[in-house]
């Protein structure tokens, strides 16, 4: 479900916490940050039906670039640190 239908809802109320460290980010904050990305991927030429290579560790910041790129209508592509050539 998109974020800024619960932001306004829940604004306050956490939307993922992680599991190791127990830090949370509301729905408000995934919304203005995942916007603040989206902006951002336009401001550098990335438009709709383009492809984001993500490479990262699991933090936080992964649904923000995930809806980021959600909302911005473009492909998003996970890579594993453990892909190998075989």
């Amino acid at each position: 479900m998109y974020p800024g239908h619960w932001s306004t809802i829940k604004p306050d109320t956490p939307a993922v916490i992680h599991a190791e460290s127990g830090a949370c980010l509301t729905w408000a904050e995934l919304d203005a940050r995942s916007n603040q990305i989206a902006q951002l991927l336009h401001h550098r030429g990335l438009r709709p039906g383009d492809h984001v290579g993500l490479f990262m560790q699991n933090t936080l910041d992964f649904f923000c670039i995930a809806w980021a790129t959600f909302r911005s209508g473009l492909y998003l592509t996970c890579i594993n640190r453990y892909l190998t050539a075989e």
